[in-house]
């Protein structure tokens, strides 16, 4: 059986996410990770026009839940998603860059539908 960290790594890899640094070490540094990649999505909507998808709004709220709760693994799996989600931020939605797909669900909400059911 494979742990969090292991599936949190293995969704940053397979989405291209560089997870500088591994899980954050504390809420503080957790905090700090989550307030500077939602500066950077809001840099990049005033210099692209484009808008900050839906996803990364939720994923954003999760990863300061998870701060909160010193859910430093799961923070984890959110950070990568949403670097990857910034990496890929002006091509088109439809791509997925910025969906959150079962991956994302089975490692941060294990007994969530989006882990069950079929996806």
């Amino acid at each position: 059986m494979r742990s969090v960290l292991g599936v949190a790594l293995a969704i940053g890899l397979a989405c291209g996410a560089a997870f500088a640094g591994g899980p954050p070490k504390d809420q503080r540094e957790c905090l700090e990770r989550s307030k500077a990649l939602e500066a950077e999505a809001e840099r990049r909507h005033k210099a692209t026009k484009l808008q900050i998808p839906r996803e990364f709004a939720r994923v954003s709220s999760n990863l300061d839940d998870f701060c909160n709760d010193n859910d430093f693994v799961k923070a984890a799996v959110s950070i990568a998603w949403m670097e990857t989600c910034l990496s890929h931020f002006a091509k088109p939605y439809e791509l997925g860059f910025c969906t959150r797909n079962r991956a994302y669900f089975c490692a941060t909400f294990p007994d969530s539908d989006g882990c069950r059911g079929s996806q």
